[in-house]
């Protein structure tokens, strides 16, 4: 399964410079935060399975399977910066699932960042604003907060055989941190 990078996910828009340097950061984001504020919340939203949506089947093109969805909101001194959503197609998840079960206690960066058998194939980009559907993942949870926002979508594989996606949505509060 890949993304389908059809030209819905092609903008003309571009991030501002600070934006840029964190949609194109190829480290852990987190990590990046923390070296800038300091202490870091991870705070898990939900984690279950779930039917596929339309978004799922339109844009990763999984067939009618479980997917293992993973949402989470990234503070720091109060404040978020991202929302990220996991998503696991059950082939992936079955693939190696102690893998995946880390998932409970641990962060997606610990499973990602250093991991051999893990490997970014494709990463896109672009902003939302209320035109798009991904802008209310973030405003269910989050009523408050103003975009537009920046996505960062990567497809990753597991042991080059499956494929597993996180899509991250940064907030506009990023841009007062350099």
């Amino acid at each position: 399964m890949h993304i389908n990078n059809n030209p819905l996910l092609i903008a003309d828009a571009k991030p501002s410079e600070v934006m840029s340097a964190w949609i194109h950061h190829d480290a852990s984001l987190t990590d990046k935060l923390s070296a800038l504020k300091g202490q870091v919340d991870l705070e898990v939203i939900c984690q279950e399975w779930v039917r596929p949506s339309h978004w799922d089947r339109a844009y990763l093109q999984v067939p009618n399977q479980s997917i293992f969805q993973r949402e989470i909101l990234m503070r720091s001194q109060g404040h978020a910066y991202w929302y990220a959503r996991s998503l696991i197609p059950e082939q992936c998840y079955q693939q190696n699932p102690a893998f995946f079960k880390r998932l409970e206690t641990e962060s997606i960066r610990n499973l990602i960042f250093g991991n051999p058998a893990v490997e970014r194939r494709s990463m896109y980009y672009y902003p939302v604003d209320p035109q798009c559907l991904e802008y209310y993942w973030v405003k269910k949870h989050l009523q408050h907060i103003k975009g537009p926002f920046w996505v960062r979508f990567a497809e990753f594989s597991l042991a080059d055989q499956t494929s597993f996606y996180l899509i991250e949505i940064l907030f506009p509060s990023l841009e007062s941190l350099s």
